[in-house]
């Protein structure tokens, strides 16, 4: 559930940074998914789990010997 709670955190974030790089105010009526679009950003859990499933393939092209491939 934390988990969950952290990734919306992050998203309203980036949100919010690309509504200023935008300069768009609260009263410019943009839904985050034009938002998204006109910046030519993935959304964070996209991303997140993009970059997660790239270092599990990573990881286990590993040694079966490795620490970090036992972790998995």
């Amino acid at each position: 559930m934390e988990h969950r709670h952290r990734g919306q955190l992050t998203g309203t974030l980036v949100n919010r940074c690309l509504r200023r790089i935008l300069h768009l105010r609260w009263y410019d009526r943009t839904t985050i998914r034009e938002l998204w679009d006109r910046t030519g950003q993935r959304q964070v859990e996209q991303e997140i789990g993009s970059r997660r499933g790239r270092w599990i393939r990573h990881t286990l092209r590993k040694p079966p010997d490795s620490i970090t491939r036992h972790a998995i």
